[in-house]
């Protein structure tokens, strides 16, 4: 059987390790920015369905959120279709315009 070279130790001196040169980084290239999406400060673009509209939140308990689940799936749509409706329904009984 041939004997095989024998390795470094890689807890040897790396003093016989020569360094290499530090690579000065260069400016990124410019990206240009579609005309459409307007700078706003903001970290992502506001989607459409949103514009012009503000959040109001509200705490529920679990099981009030499970029902409320079970009952947007229960009519084919989203929880928040029928938070909406529920309060145009409040609107409507207290004389006031459905506009949420």
């Amino acid at each position: 059987m041939a004997k095989t070279a024998k390795r470094s130790s890689l807890f040897a001196s790396t003093e016989s390790v020569v360094p290499e040169p530090a690579v000065e980084a260069s400016a990124p290239a410019p990206v240009a920015v579609p005309t459409e999406i307007q700078p706003t400060g903001r970290k992502y673009p506001v989607a459409r369905s949103r514009e012009g509209k503000r959040v109001a939140a509200t705490y529920l308990s679990g099981e009030a959120l499970k029902q409320l689940k079970l009952l947007a799936l229960k009519r084919d749509t989203t929880v928040q279709e029928i938070l909406r409706d529920g309060l145009n329904l409040v609107f409507e009984r207290e004389g006031m315009s459905r506009i949420a």
